[in-house]
């Protein structure tokens, strides 16, 4: 993956509770991403690479790649567990794929998360916003009320097709004198 693939400290995010240093409610990406928005025209400069060991080279390219792995598949679970709490479900591809998407749409996205390690309260914030933004566009593609109608039919087919206990021959030997009584008082 690139410079555009998104990442998150192994932090679980709280959709539910995206509040800045003054307490106040933000919930909206893009204000939390102006924040950052400031700080992205200084940038940081990049020192010349000096050593021309191309083993070396590989060896570091390859722990960095294995580094950005393991903290996208983090942002992902991180934003699975939100998800559920919004009781919305998506597949881990498709929220890595739309965290990659606001990566690439938005340079602010991409800048909170290569400070995500200087700043991690503030990548949290953003990758909950992100985990609303994601659970308001999956939650629109199921329609609850259908759902639930289906799993009602579903349930009243397998309840029919399975034997009661009303059903279930009667041990007569086990029962007491009174429960036996009381047995051949119904028929």
């Amino acid at each position: 993956m690139s410079d555009k693939d998104v990442v998150a400290d192994n932090t679980q995010v709280d959709p539910q509770d995206t509040t800045d240093d003054t307490g106040a409610q933000t919930d909206d990406l893009d204000t939390l991403l102006n924040e950052i928005d400031s700080d992205f025209d200084k940038g940081t400069q990049v020192a010349p690479e000096t050593d021309k060991d191309p083993e070396l080279s590989a060896k570091v390219d390859y722990l960095l790649k294995q580094q950005e792995n393991t903290a996208i598949a983090e942002a992902v679970s991180s934003v699975q567990g939100g998800l559920k709490e919004l009781e919305v479900s998506a597949p881990d591809e498709a929220i890595e794929g739309m965290l990659n998407q606001m990566a690439i749409k938005d340079p602010r996205f991409m800048k909170a998360f290569q400070e995500r390690d200087q700043n991690p309260g503030q990548w949290n914030k953003v990758l909950g916003a992100a985990t609303k933004s994601i659970g308001k566009k999956f939650g629109d593609m199921v329609d609850k009320s259908l759902t639930d109608d289906r799993d009602s039919v579903a349930n009243a087919i397998r309840g029919s097709s399975t034997t009661s206990e009303e059903d279930a021959p009667k041990n007569y030997n086990s029962m007491s004198d009174s429960d036996f009584e009381a047995e051949k008082l119904k028929y």
